[in-house]
């Protein structure tokens, strides 16, 4: 039970299956053991940032298939909270599919999830203590809360639009294949430097040759594909060349005469 253990202590039974007549399979045992000290390993370093507690055999008893291990400090660099403590509020979150609790200690769920790997099949089920908290129940209904954490945890994915949109875009038009009723061209964009594949429906060869390798802004229906930001395709309806070194002298004269109260706000 919890309460016959110390502070920093971890208790770990496993009941074998029916299948090998109650008896624990040695290589199941070593695999839950091996992958609860990792687990604890992993809270201590979330909760310190290193590695400041050991763990030790205090009890092994084979007729039985359980372990208690003992935490014992190996570093004198500051400690914050103990490592078996860190993890039985990790499981607690799990049981409970705290998000926060889940999402704060993802990195101990690949062990956690190790420990409770083969339940019903490999073992029984295990009785996990740890000091301080009330006993742990690693059964089939633990596996599907450890399973749900996991899809908590994962990472989310950025959804990104998938469809057709009118859109202007401003770059270099390169590589053009006249060939067909429809040319075919790249457009380079300005900005990134990213290739984007177009069409330009209703133009002439000639229209075509007239801004290649020429910088265009080019407006269109973009398609999307919903795998990255850019369009996969640009239809484009129609294009206006820009000028690389734009002419500002033609501007010369025409701000002459306007006053500060020009600018005032009419209201």
């Amino acid at each position: 039970m919890a309460d016959e253990l110390r502070s920093g202590q971890i208790k770990l039974r496993v009941h074998g299956a029916q299948d090998t007549n109650s008896r624990v399979r040695a290589a199941v045992f070593a695999r839950q053991l091996t992958a609860l000290v990792k687990a604890l390993e992993t809270a201590d370093k979330i909760a310190n940032g290193g590695i400041r507690f050991d763990y030790v055999i205090a009890e092994l008893k084979n007729e039985s298939a359980s372990a208690t291990l003992t935490e014992v400090v190996t570093s004198k660099k500051l400690r914050k909270k103990s490592g078996a403590d860190v993890l039985g509020v990790a499981i607690e979150g799990i049981n409970s599919l705290d998000r926060n609790i889940i999402e704060q200690y993802s990195a101990c769920l690949p062990y956690i999830a190790s420990i409770v790997r083969g339940v019903s099949e490999e073992f029984s089920h295990s009785d996990l203590s740890i000091a301080g908290f009330k006993p742990f129940r690693v059964d089939d209904f633990f596996l599907k809360q450890v399973q749900r954490a996991q899809k908590i945890a994962a990472p989310k994915v950025e959804r990104l639009y998938s469809g057709v949109a009118i859109g202007t875009f401003d770059g270099t038009i390169k590589e053009v294949d006249l060939r067909g009723d429809t040319p075919r061209l790249k457009l380079i964009l300005r900005a990134g430097g990213k290739e984007i594949d177009c069409v330009y429906f209703g133009a002439t060869s000639e229209q075509i040759r007239e801004i290649l390798d020429r910088r265009v802004s080019v407006e269109g229906r973009a398609h999307y594909n919903g795998q990255s930001g850019l369009p996969e395709r640009i239809e484009i309806l129609s294009h206006k060349e820009v000028k690389v070194n734009p002419d500002i002298l033609r501007w010369r004269g025409k701000f002459t005469g306007l006053m500060a109260s020009d600018w005032d706000d009419p209201a």
